[in-house]
């Protein structure tokens, strides 16, 4: 008497003869366009808008 789970199991014919490796997703052959270790360019003022956004914001407040 078989196990169960064995019965479960298609005959090895109707099993797919492809590689585990070919049945994965395929990787993308290019690198992506923006290299990983991108730097933005310099701004020419060198005042971070943001924290100036934010120091605008305190300012009127306090007032």
């Amino acid at each position: 008497m078989r196990p169960v789970s064995s019965q479960r199991l298609p005959p090895p014919s109707e099993v797919s003869t492809v590689p585990e490796r070919e049945v994965t997703a395929p990787k993308p052959a290019r690198a992506p366009e923006r290299p990983p270790l991108f730097q933005p360019p310099e701004p020419l003022v060198d005042v971070d808008p943001d924290a100036a956004v934010w120091d605008a914001l305190r300012r009127h407040r306090l007032h």
